[in-house]
């Protein structure tokens, strides 16, 4: 007989033991169920069973929306589609009958499950997050299912809705393909203020007043030219004795502003409310960036005092004034953050090495290369091994023995050697619990070393414990958005013998002796819990004596999972194994894998160059699925710097995809300790001894875990007849702390070199294109896979920022990063106008020459109102001005509007022969160079 097939008659006796009074079945359905949806749910049996599942109401139980009825010969993994029923609650019932002779006729088992709502992501983009009375509100809707496919039926409604909710204008039972576009125009009188959309998909969202809703803002403001960036530490120790910063302003178009800095730090106490603060300020010229520091007052050295920095860049010549905030920096008594991380997710299987990583990290957040570590543990014995990080500031750890059934949890800390402990604290701590199995059995998933690719494989190397020459079937499903996206099975022989190549690379904490373990403990900074703290397991008293099974697992095998990586995975997706026990006992594990943002449908946007002159051809170019309906959308970089971001971006869209992630995030533990608290108290009602107290005055749980956790935390409802649940409980006696214990303490230059983007030609159009938005239209992509856009770009001085969004039936949604494109050119014009005016009132205007070119410039300016205006002392631009490389110019006027409306006003500066003072080299070869700008004043 070959091995094949010994190791298959070895399997059928294995199932064969598995024949007793229950019929031996386990459902897994995945949690997020959503109403109507297509929803899969796997069945694995262990003997030949008629299945039925019924979906009972709970509010209606002669309500039963779902029925299905199937068999299953003995070892069958059988998964099965079916639509999920209405929104509710209901109560998941699955009845087996074997078809054996002899067998028992029925068995009942259910739980409780939770359809919701039908789950659809709808976005509305607007053009712009913000708006000035007059002008026109584009915007784009559309919704995805969880499979990122576009909803393409009719919209019931769009409402667009003024400050005071009144609406405005309405788009009714609006038909789109996936991408619905819509416009509107404000009327000049248009109440300032902030503004919605709502959108409501069908009749049941409106009787529901269910919207999905984007506010916009109305606004009289003028775009910023400029922006203010602060580089500030986020935390300084209580030791700094000053707080260094750098502040730096920065044109749109990327040159560095010119100008004086403001720069005040705000000190508060945070002991009261309403408390007194002081500042201090510096005033200072800058040119780009300026370095900054303050020095800090001794009696500031604590934590009860934060700070803020408040910062005003004023540009030279205008006086256009740009602000900004920074938080900050908090004081912080931690030098180090060290932070320790492992491989099984906060659990310990006895039998298996436990891997630990520890990363340490700067005050600023960067790795700390070079600090010795010492880790240890402390149960019945010390256990302790001294690491100095690498240059990622990492190192790994193991705790290859000491791991014995005899702990339910473990506690592990890591400190840095070398500091004042009592001025600084450099430890952290973690718990590890135990996971419980009465046979020793076990499955460990390992975790990817980095963060996966789509449409890549990965292979992973699953070591379990089992018995010598026994037979294993193993069952596995991947789960992904709340949609099961694969399963499959595997039979091993467990004749392999698991080679740990993770232990090779970490280092095994060692037993330290009597003597190393008085010398470790007067060295290391132990945390001790205070009066009142429960300290261990060691004070419970189990319900039940802790029994073990006759299947004692005795060697460490493994198997070889691969998965191929699909777009569908993306950005998180969780592994789930399992294998059955001769007795019954399930033996799982879970593992959750992170992967990078992706999309089936590939969608890029591309410029055809990066920086090109005002009014110059250049093509966008769109690839994404042929057939696939794109948005495309760029706009001003001002735009953003003023209202904020409005893009939706990949990142924005794979947060929302989440949200059909029903696993609990870590350290969301109370709908585990409510679970662990039903289980128990089953136990109890089982328990004589446990009816001879006051439930009141004990708390009962366990202090492990068993193979519940791998279905709960991979995001799977099981129901079965099996040994799911095997942890013992216990009691222990209410505690009344005296205090709170503190948890685990985890904690450019200004000339260029060459200048391509001059005119070829002395003769220069105006420049009268100054579009906040410039690029907003829907393109359908051809069989070719792209499209190429040739366009003209505007008039504006300044960085454009945009992406295109797609949608197509069969692959779904994808969207492009924010690319950019820079219209420049070294010598140009700028005129600064306010708002709005009013007739008849004088007001100030500014002309501002900007000279990137290497040498010095003779210019005259002009300035053409056509009759609209009178101008006060007109005198001094008659006479040219010299602007040497790098500089720039202001020119104030005062005007007077004498008519109303949108008035015209031309600038114009035009490079003339003539010398500069001091003898200074003129560059004469762009004698004739002139630029001109045509703006409108809005006068009342």
């Amino acid at each position: 007989m070959d091995v094949t097939s010994r190791s298959l008659t070895l399997f059928f006796i294995t199932l064969a033991s598995l024949c007793h009074a229950e019929n031996n079945f386990l459902l897994t359905l995945p949690k997020a169920i959503y109403a109507r949806s297509k929803t899969e749910f796997c069945l694995t049996a262990y003997n030949d069973i008629e299945v039925t599942i019924d979906f009972i109401s709970l509010r209606n139980v002669q309500d039963t929306p779902v029925q299905i009825e199937d068999s299953y010969s003995r070892g069958e993994q059988k998964c099965t589609n079916f639509q999920a029923p209405p929104q509710g609650e209901y109560r998941l019932e699955v009845t087996t009958q074997s078809t054996e002779p002899g067998a028992v006729s029925e068995l009942h088992n259910s739980t409780k499950v939770t359809v919701h709502g039908s789950k659809l992501i709808t976005f509305i983009q607007t053009d712009k997050p913000m708006y000035k009375p007059g002008q026109k509100v584009m915007f784009r809707v559309f919704t995805l299912m969880r499979n990122l496919k576009p909803r393409t039926e009719n919209i019931k409604s769009i409402y667009v809705l003024d400050t005071n909710d009144v609406r405005v204008k309405q788009f009714l039972d609006v038909e789109q393909k996936g991408i619905g576009s819509f416009e509107f125009q404000l009327i000049e009188e248009a109440k300032l203020g902030r503004w919605k959309i709502e959108v409501y998909l069908d009749d049941e969202d409106e009787v529901r007043q269910r919207a999905t809703v984007q506010e916009f803002e109305v606004k009289e403001y003028v775009l910023p030219r400029f922006e203010v960036l602060i580089t500030a530490p986020n935390n300084i120790l209580t030791t700094d004795k000053n707080i260094k910063g750098k502040v730096c302003a920065q044109y749109t178009y990327g040159k560095p502003v010119t100008g004086f800095v403001h720069i005040e730090l705000k000190t508060s106490t945070n002991l009261y409310r309403y408390s007194p603060s002081d500042s201090q300020e510096q005033v200072k010229q800058i040119s780009g960036c300026y370095e900054f520091s303050f020095d800090i007052p001794v009696e500031k050295h604590y934590s009860l005092y934060s700070y803020k920095l408040n910062v005003t860049v004023t540009e030279k010549g205008t006086g256009v004034v740009v602000n900004n905030v920074f938080d900050g920096p908090k004081i912080t008594y931690e030098p180090l953050t060290i932070e320790i991380e492992d491989f099984t997710k906060g659990f310990f299987k006895p039998g298996l090495p436990y891997y630990g990583k520890v990363t340490v990290k700067k005050i600023d957040g960067s790795p700390a290369e070079g600090e010795k570590i010492i880790v240890s543990t402390q149960n019945e014995f010390l256990y302790a091994g001294e690491f100095i990080t690498d240059s990622n500031g990492t190192f790994l750890f193991s705790l290859c023995e000491g791991l014995t059934n005899n702990r339910s949890s473990v506690q592990i800390s890591a400190e840095a050697l070398g500091y004042n402990s009592s001025r600084y604290i450099t430890r952290s701590f973690k718990t590890i619990q135990q996971w419980y199995s009465p046979s020793r059995s076990y499955v460990q998933i390992p975790p990817a070393e980095v963060q996966l690719k789509c449409s890549s494989k990965v292979s992973l190397t699953v070591p379990f414990t089992t018995k010598e020459n026994s037979l294993v079937q193993l069952y596995y499903q991947v789960i992904a958005r709340g949609n099961l996206v694969k399963s499959g099975h595997i039979i091993h022989s467990g004749e392999s013998t698991y080679d740990d190549t993770a232990q090779s690379q970490s280092k095994c904490l060692r037993q330290l002796s009597e003597e190393e373990r008085n010398e470790t403990l007067g060295s290391i900074n132990y945390y001790r819990p205070s009066r009142g703290y429960y300290q261990g397991s060691h004070d419970d008293t189990f319900l039940k004596d802790v029994v073990t099974s006759d299947f004692q697992a005795d060697k460490v095998s493994f198997f070889v999972l691969d998965l191929d990586v699909l777009p569908v995975m993306s950005p998180q997706f969780n592994v789930l194994v399992y294998h059955i026990l001769p007795d019954g006992e399930v033996v799982a594990d879970g593992r959750d894998f992170r992967v990078e943002p992706c999309f089936e449908n590939q969608v890029e946007m591309t410029f055809s160059k990066t920086t090109v002159a005002p009014g110059e051809k250049v093509d966008v170019f769109i690839g994404a699925q042929p057939a696939s309906i794109c948005g495309l959308g760029v706009v001003d970089k001002s735009i953003n710097l003023l209202g904020g971001n409005h893009q939706v971006t990949p990142e924005m869209v794979f947060k929302k995809i989440e949200e059909f992630n029903l696993v609990p995030p870590p350290g969301a533990d109370e709908y585990f300790n409510n679970k662990d608290y039903q289980y128990c108290m089953k136990n109890v009602k089982s328990t004589s001894e446990g009816q001879d107290h006051e439930d009141y005055f004990w708390i009962l749980s366990s202090p492990f875990v068993d193979a519940l956790q791998a279905f709960e935390a991979s995001g799977f409802t099981v129901v079965t007849d099996l040994k799911l649940e095997t942890r013992p409980c216990s009691r222990r006696p209410q505690v009344f702390y005296d205090f709170m214990v503190p948890a685990s303490m985890s904690s450019a230059e200004l000339v260029p070199r060459s200048n391509t983007l001059l005119v070829s030609s002395n003769s220069k159009a105006i420049r009268a294109h100054f579009p906040e938005t410039w690029l907003w239209d829907l393109h359908l992509v051809g069989d070719s896979g792209a499209v190429t856009l040739h366009e003209t770009a505007p008039d504006t001085i300044t960085s454009w920022l945009g992406n295109v969004l797609c949608v197509h039936p069969e692959t779904g949604f994808g969207a492009s990063p924010v690319t950019s494109l820079r219209t420049f050119q070294p010598f140009f014009l700028s005129l600064q106008l306010p708002y709005a005016a009013v007739r008849g009132e004088k007001l100030p205007i500014m002309l501002t020459v900007y000279n990137y070119l290497e040498k010095c410039l003779h210019i005259q300016m002009a300035l053409d109102m056509e009759r609209n205006f009178a101008v006060d002392k007109n005198e001094f631009l008659k006479e040219p001005v010299c602007i040497c490389g790098g500089k720039s110019h202001t020119v104030k006027i005062y005007v007077t509007p004498k008519g109303l409306g949108y008035l015209p006003i031309i600038a114009k500066a035009e490079i003339i022969p003539g010398l500069c003072s001091n003898a200074i080299d003129v560059d004469t070869q762009y004698i004739g160079l002139s630029d001109a700008v045509k703006r409108q004043m809005f006068v009342k």
